[in-house]
């Protein structure tokens, strides 16, 4: 029986949220504690939903307002618990699942893309883990593909109704964090790039996207501390900026380094959709200039081979440098940022093959590894056949963006997939930092982009993307269950110490319970200054000078990886009363 259009819509959005809901019932993401950044976010929420007034910390260099007024809506009707914030964050990754599917819909696919892909993106492993806390990634993802959603209707429709809402959803995003203001400058961008050939009213959904952007501006100029928390903290991100070394050469290394990493993360984080770009023909059989009769002809195929060559040539030199140049270093993905090296730095995401940063001190300050690590060999691997997708991507992307300009109006949603990331991975270069979760935030349209460019036709495309979805499905859920389970034995094992009557100045329980309850109140001053070794701690190992007091058990991967979060005292030297 052939089912209609509507009802295949809706058998495809209820297959999404039922695969969606499957994967967090996997996780089981419960437990009332913070996770990674996400108490300080939490304490701007509980602060607005008591006073009605915005209260950040010290620490706080996102705007968040639009996330802290989503919270704390939440937090009136269900309670105060970090609990509570991880199911709205969850809501919101629902609904991006389902626009990116609409989006889809109404993009020149094949009906299966409009569910891989959408499945793609849920499974990309940051998108997931945060999925599963109250970081600012995913309100600020789904925020932006709103105003995608919205842009791209508008430009295809010609309603300038649709690009004013879109705008109005990137005031959104901004108010999430402050580069929500690339999503207007991408689609304005592409609006001068292409003109008439988009739409015949290019002028005037210019005009209007440019005095979003100026608002933008004259908050930036007048009004800075409405888009910060806290403007101080916020200008950290952009210290670079004002050192007098930071001149033109450091500035192009900066870029250079930046553009790098996002398209190896594109690469490796969207694999369901960039390994079927292997299936792709070469430049070399697509143009075939001997077989074309016409001169005219067969000298833009010409024309376009030497393109496409030049282009594949610099692209792969330019990637496959900078991954010999960390190579050499002893760095290789997931990349160990134990040592501080180049522009990689600690706190990403994905580490040793696990997702969500082990911030333990033992792991996250004294250099000891997470548990469980891929040898070097299967390192080196992953590093470089990442590397070569990048250099698929890259291409891909950059090729069928030039040939779609010919037929804009047609390609509207590839164009404006490509404006997006672009824009967004250039804009990275203002921020003295990048974390491999940036790489989300700012080239998540690729996941539009790409279902488009993949020649689905092919077997082996199609065998590719299947294959890496189960895979990555199978490693990022996995992943962020035993993420949860490690923390949920190291804050019974906090909890345990609390229990007995030891103070929290006397125990090091990592990252998240320090910041929680000794730095939400205090000044940078004292999270930069640090604090001494303590007599109580809890670590993944057993360190040498501490006494194993209690043992947790935790295990990941179906039982294949078992680890234990040890609570551990401090041995006193002898002749010392305990």
């Amino acid at each position: 029986m052939k089912l209609s259009p509507r009802v295949r819509d809706l058998l495809e959005v209820a297959v999404l949220l039922g695969v969606w809901a499957m994967t967090i019932a996997i996780i089981r993401p419960v437990g009332d504690f913070p996770l990674h950044d996400d108490w300080d976010f939490a304490i701007a929420t509980w602060r607005f939903a008591r006073t009605g007034q915005f209260h950040f910390t010290q620490f706080t260099a996102v705007s968040l307002r639009a996330q802290v007024l989503w919270g704390a809506l939440w937090t009136h009707f269900f309670g105060e618990s970090f609990e509570v914030l991880r199911v709205s964050t969850l809501t919101l990754s629902a609904a991006t699942i389902v626009l990116l599917h609409r989006i889809l819909r109404q993009a020149p696919v094949p009906p299966a893309m409009r569910v891989i892909a959408p499945l793609a993106f849920l499974f990309h492993p940051i998108f997931l883990w945060a999925s599963c806390t109250y970081m600012t990634d995913v309100p600020y993802v789904f925020a932006s593909v709103l105003a995608f959603y919205f842009f791209f209707r508008g430009l295809k429709e010609d309603r300038i109704a649709f690009v004013i809402m879109g705008c109005l959803a990137t005031m959104v995003s901004w108010f999430v964090r402050q580069n929500g203001v690339i999503n207007a400058v991408a689609v304005l961008a592409l609006l001068f790039l292409a003109r008439g050939r988009l739409t015949r009213r290019w002028l005037s959904f210019s005009a209007v996207i440019a005095a979003t952007v100026a608002m933008f501006a004259a908050l930036f100029l007048f009004r800075r501390d409405l888009l910060a928390g806290t403007p101080d903290m916020f200008a950290l991100h952009y210290h670079m900026w004002q050192e007098s070394s930071f001149r033109l050469p450091e500035q192009i290394a900066v870029l250079y380094h930046y553009v790098t990493f996002n398209a190896l993360n594109a690469a490796m984080f969207f694999l369901p959709l960039t390994l079927p770009l292997l299936a792709m023909d070469s430049p070399l059989s697509e143009a075939r200039p001997k077989t074309i009769r016409r001169k005219s002809e067969r000298a833009r195929a010409q024309t376009r081979l030497l393109y496409s060559v030049v282009l594949l040539l610099v692209v792969a030199a330019a990637i496959f440098l900078r991954v010999i140049f960390l190579g050499r270093a002893g760095y290789y993905l997931p990349y160990n940022t134990r040592f501080m090296f180049s522009d990689i730095l600690p706190g990403p995401i994905f580490i040793d093959f696990a997702v969500g940063p082990p911030n333990l001190n033992d792991t996250f300050m004294m250099e000891y590894p997470y548990p469980f690590q891929a040898p070097p060999t299967a390192r080196v691997i992953l590093t470089f056949v990442v590397a070569y997708l990048a250099v698929l991507l890259v291409c891909a992307l950059t090729l069928a963006f030039a040939g779609a300009m010919d037929r804009a109006k047609k390609n509207c949603a590839l164009l404006l997939a490509v404006a997006f990331a672009v824009t967004g991975t250039l804009a990275l270069f203002g921020s003295g930092y990048y974390y491999d979760r940036y790489s989300l935030d700012s080239a998540w349209a690729v996941a539009i982009a790409l279902p488009i460019v993949i020649p689905w036709g092919k077997r082996l495309a199609r065998i590719a993307a299947v294959c890496a979805l189960v895979a990555v499905a199978f490693f990022s859920s996995l992943a962020v269950q035993e993420y949860f389970r490690w923390n949920r034995a190291r804050w019974d094992a906090f909890s345990s110490l609390r229990s007995r009557g030891v103070a929290v100045e006397r125990i090091d329980g990592g990252t998240e319970p320090y910041a929680l309850y000794e730095l939400a109140d205090a000044d940078r001053g004292k999270a930069r200054r640090g604090h001494p070794p303590r007599q109580y701690m809890i670590a993944f190992h057993q360190l040498p000078g501490y006494s194993v007091i209690e043992a947790r058990a935790f295990s990941g991967f179906l039982g294949m990886r078992r680890g234990v979060i040890y609570t551990l005292e401090k041995e006193l030297s002898e002749g010392r009363r305990p």
